[in-house]
């Protein structure tokens, strides 16, 4: 596959349009944002969490020190979650991505 989709500019495959203003909806970043399990207001940048997004063990597992102490990249949100994604129901079942950079509040 060549690497030029810069290149592309006749073809639009499944465009949703947003203009923060018209065209609204709760898709799209939003719900990147306001995802994940259990992430405090403060890390996310969000008025809340719809706590549904979380990382099963599996990815977690990847990293040798998954509290980010050593690696930097391992940026999970841990506190009251368990590694284990036992419950698919239940927010505090599996880790949640939280992209703190600085200070943690794990």
């Amino acid at each position: 596959m060549d690497a030029d989709n810069n290149l592309n500019t006749d073809e639009n495959i499944f465009t949703i349009e947003y203009d923060g203003t018209f065209i609204q909806n709760y898709g799209g970043t939003t719900y990147l944002v306001h995802g994940p399990a259990n992430v405090p207001a403060k890390m996310s940048g969000s008025n809340g969490s719809w706590t549904g997004l979380r990382l099963t063990q599996n990815l977690v597992n990847l990293f040798p020190d998954y509290s980010g102490k050593t690696d930097h990249r391992a940026q999970f949100w841990q506190t009251g979650q368990t590694l284990d994604m036992t419950e698919l129901y239940t927010a505090t079942s599996g880790f949640a991505i939280c992209c703190c950079s600085g200070d943690r509040l794990a």
